[in-house]
């Protein structure tokens, strides 16, 4: 949606812009955007950040986001992620 694109320009813009202003950060890489269409849990794994943007449909995510994540591995190590 829109909205979501919206969200992800500013994140990228908000990393840049951080990047620019200390160039001695651990952060430094690179952005990927996609759909739950075509990422795999090994791209959440893979990740140092994760942000899953949704429509709310009757106080719940869409439910193709909901099954993309009920495919997580439930047993994995995400505490050194962060996310939102």
């Amino acid at each position: 949606s829109e909205m979501a694109w919206n969200v992800a320009a500013g994140v990228h813009t908000a990393f840049e812009s951080h990047i620019r202003h200390h160039p001695s950060s651990p952060l430094h890489g690179h952005i990927v955007y996609g759909h739950t269409s075509n990422l795999t849990f090994l791209d959440v794994m893979d990740a140092d950040a994760v942000i899953i943007g949704s429509p709310v449909y009757n106080g719940n995510v869409h439910p193709d986001v909901q099954n993309w994540i009920n495919y997580w591995h439930i047993d994995a190590d995400l505490s050194n992620k962060f996310g939102g």
